[in-house]
């Protein structure tokens, strides 16, 4: 969805409060998309613009994910080694 450009408001509103309340008037409620960032329309379940954005998520999932399991694996192996050491040693 296009969003049209909203006028601009060329004033400076000292008081935040007032000044969020403006701002909320002009611009309609949207989201972004995680991956790319273009504005979509506020809804509880779509949180990506497209199938192309969705399967960049998985993937980036999923290399997370192998990630923390690299971590994980190289923790307990130094773990092991420093109370092993003491008994390599001799």
């Amino acid at each position: 969805m296009i969003i049209s450009k909203q006028p601009t408001i060329n004033y400076f509103i000292p008081c935040p409060i007032v000044r969020s309340i403006i701002m909320t008037e002009k611009i309609p409620q949207h989201m972004h998309c995680q991956i790319c960032g273009k504005a979509i329309t506020a809804s509880d379940t779509e949180t990506m613009c497209s199938d192309e954005c969705k399967q960049r998520y998985q993937k980036l999932t999923k290399r997370r994910k192998v990630w923390v399991y690299i971590m994980y694996a190289l923790i307990f192996v130094m773990i092991a080694v420093l109370f092993l050491a003491p008994y390599l040693g001799k």
